[in-house]
């Protein structure tokens, strides 16, 4: 129960990190257009909190609520990337932190940031549409071996007979189940590991 309720939870958080991901280059185009309009730092950010959906809308209320009690901009901001581990958020922080204390053309920096930030999210769809063709794959992998045997209790079920009716048949079918299992959670990982890096 208690890695069923784990499994659950990463995968819901991890989907709502995901949409927290998609939505981050609208949330800074539209810092940027609001710095470009005239407004400060502060009414950018919460233009993000009132005008964009959630769930970003409401990670951005929680982090003007801590800007709010006095907290400054680039550490509120750094708290919402321990939130989500979302590194655009630490770039973000980095960013207001070095135009509050050197200045300079806050809209062009973001505007450079957006454009990163979105080529990251491309990224990212691709590397998401090249791992879900390889997971197909795997499955088709292991669909195959169930195909041969139904295909073969069809035309010699002679065969399975001596498989299964034999201790040694039934040991390397034992067998043969555990190293196909084995090399799906292999290709997983290997799939993940590739996504992650």
């Amino acid at each position: 129960a208690i890695v069923t309720i784990r499994g659950v939870f990463t995968w819901q958080h991890g989907r709502y990190v995901d949409q927290i991901f998609q939505q981050i280059p609208d949330a800074i185009g539209l810092m940027v257009r609001a710095v470009r309009a005239g407004l400060p730092v502060g009414e950018a950010m919460r233009s993000v909190a009132t005008e964009l959906s959630s769930p970003l809308r409401d990670e951005f209320a929680r982090m003007l609520g801590d800007v709010a009690i006095g907290r400054p901009v680039d550490q509120a901001m750094m708290k919402l990337y321990k939130r989500t581990g979302l590194t655009e958020f630490s770039f973000l922080a980095v960013t207001l932190g070095m135009q509050q204390q050197t200045g300079g053309n806050l809209a062009e920096t973001l505007d450079n940031l957006a454009d990163t930030v979105r080529k990251r999210v491309a990224l990212s769809k691709r590397a998401r549409a090249l791992a879900a063709e390889a997971r197909m794959q795997a499955g088709i992998l292991m669909a195959l071996p169930l195909v041969a045997v139904l295909a073969m209790a069809n035309i010699q079920p002679f065969y399975l007979d001596n498989m299964f009716g034999t201790p040694g048949g039934r040991k390397m079918a034992t067998i043969g189940i555990g190293l196909a299992g084995f090399g799906f959670f292999v290709i997983r990982w290997m799939i993940k590991k590739a996504g992650s890096d």
